[in-house]
C-alpha cells in the first residue's frame, strides 16, 4: 500500500482556490472576500484515482464535482467510502443525487451508513465484478 499526502484541495482541476481554514472539519474553499481566506492549491484528482482500489472521500461539500466528473468512471476505483454534504450540492436532500451520480460512474450497489436530518450523510458503493 502507498500513501502519498498531498496539502491541497481536491478538485477537477489544477489551479489555486481561496480557502478558509478553520477547526477541524470547518475548513474549506471559500471566497477571496471571507475573513481569513488564503490561497490554496488545487489538484486534479482523478488522475491520482487512476490506479487506486479503494477511495475514503470526506471533503465538506467538494464531493459533487469529482461525483459529476464523467473520468471517474474510467478509474479504477472499485469500492468508495463517501461523506457527502448539501454545500455546494445540488438539493436539500442530497443522498438521492449521490446514489445516482455513483450510478452513472458504474457504482452498482451501494450502502448507507447513516443520513442525518441537516442532509449529511454516508454511504459505501462499490462496483460489481465483471
Amino acid at each position: 500500500m502507498r500513501c502519498d499526502p498531498v496539502q491541497a484541495v481536491a478538485a477537477t482541476s489544477p489551479g489555486t482556490v481561496p480557502f478558509v481554514e478553520g477547526d477541524f472539519s470547518t475548513s474549506r474553499p471559500g471566497s477571496e472576500e471571507e475573513s481569513g481566506a488564503g490561497e490554496v492549491d488545487q489538484v486534479d484528482v482523478l488522475p491520482h484515482l487512476a490506479e487506486a482500489d479503494l477511495l475514503k472521500a470526506d471533503v465538506e461539500g467538494g464531493e459533487w464535482p469529482v461525483l459529476a466528473d464523467p473520468r471517474l468512471r474510467d478509474t479504477r476505483v472499485r469500492a468508495l467510502v463517501l461523506e457527502y454534504h448539501p454545500d455546494d450540492g445540488p438539493e436539500d436532500d442530497p443522498r438521492p443525487e449521490v446514489e445516482r451520480l455513483l450510478a452513472d460512474a458504474g457504482f452498482r450497489s451501494t450502502e448507507r451508513l447513516f443520513h442525518r436530518s441537516d442532509g449529511v450523510g454516508m454511504l459505501w458503493a462499490w462496483r460489481e465484478e465483471a
